[in-house]
Formats: C-alpha cells, structure tokens, sequence
C-alpha cells in the first residue's frame, strides 16, 4: 500500500510462498512472481523490459 501511495504504478512482489503472493496482491501489487516456479530476474524482465530496482 506505501508503495501505491508514494505513486508507483507497477508493483511486483518476488516471493517463495504462494500465500503471501495472494496477500501481496489483496495489498496492491500489481504483479507477482513465484521465484520457485521462475528464475527471478527472468520474471521481472518479462514484466517490465528491465532489471529489478530494489528498496
């Protein structure tokens, strides 16, 4: 939601667990990407073009 109300429009949650990739997007995110299923930077470059930023 900070994310969201700092004026991202793409959020992109990397988790391992299901669960908290289904809470992540009742909480905003956008997109999220199941690093067990996807190799990380892979995922993330096919949602935006680009490499991860981090916080």
């Amino acid at each position: 939601m900070g994310a969201r109300l700092a004026g991202a429009s793409r959020i992109i949650v990397v988790d391992t667990d299901l669960k908290k990739l289904e809470r992540a997007k009742e909480f905003g995110a956008t997109h999220t990407v199941d690093a067990l299923e996807v190799d990380t930077v892979c995922g993330i470059k096919s949602l935006t073009g680009k490499t991860a930023q981090t916080s």
